[in-house]
């Protein structure tokens, strides 16, 4: 949004793809990615436009056509389908430096935008980056008895923990609490980031 690159994080189930599915009907927003957004080690986003994934009872399936929806099966969670990513901008993938981290939460009023301490953010960023808990990069820690699969892994996890000081570094970080209105959800997070300074500006440090 206006060049600064943005993280949501949450939950599963918490909303995340609701929200990105409507803010990408704002020409105003870039979608870069949705479950599993690539960053590197200096803090930058790159477009990774996997498949969208929808729950069953989502309203954002009526608009894509039914032949391009594709099942797809969760153990221990509800079926979601696979739909095309959205559109990401008329400028097409980009390299993106995130300048904001948003923690989603759910709550039952209306939405609300607050300043995050700093150890919230670093603690989500343990949890979702480091750890991968919830999502799929987590099985790159499984070991196998050898000292080469050891090594491998322990470089995986130093490269992840620079990539998570690197947002901590660049990042402002926010609490989100999303009331159960999508429409609401994302004008609230609009309104929000059009009223706050611009990422690149004098004295931003990056």
């Amino acid at each position: 949004f206006g060049g600064a690159g943005i993280l949501l994080t949450a939950p599963i189930g918490c909303g995340k793809t609701t929200l990105l599915m409507q803010l990408a009907r704002d020409p105003a927003f870039t979608l870069l990615a949705d479950d599993t957004p690539l960053t590197d080690r200096l803090g930058n986003i790159h477009p990774f436009p996997l498949l969208v994934r929808l729950g069953e009872n989502s309203p954002f399936l009526e608009n894509f056509r039914t032949d391009s929806l594709r099942p797809f099966k969760r153990r221990h969670y509800p079926p979601k389908y696979l739909v095309p990513c959205p559109s990401r901008g008329p400028d097409g993938p980009r390299v993106t430096r995130c300048s904001r981290l948003f923690l989603l939460k759910r709550s039952g009023g209306a939405p609300i935008i607050k300043k995050a301490r700093l150890p919230e953010a670093a603690f989500e960023l343990l949890r979702s980056l480091v750890v991968g808990a919830g999502v799929p990069q987590m099985a790159e820690y499984f070991l196998r008895p050898e000292l080469s699969d050891v090594l491998a892994k322990a470089r995986i996890l130093g490269s992840r923990v620079r990539t998570a000081m690197a947002l901590l570094r660049n990042c402002e970080p926010f609490r989100f609490y999303l009331s159960a209105e999508p429409e609401s959800n994302a004008r609230a997070l609009k309104s929000f980031l059009a009223a706050l300074p611009a990422a690149n500006a004098p004295g931003k440090m990056l």
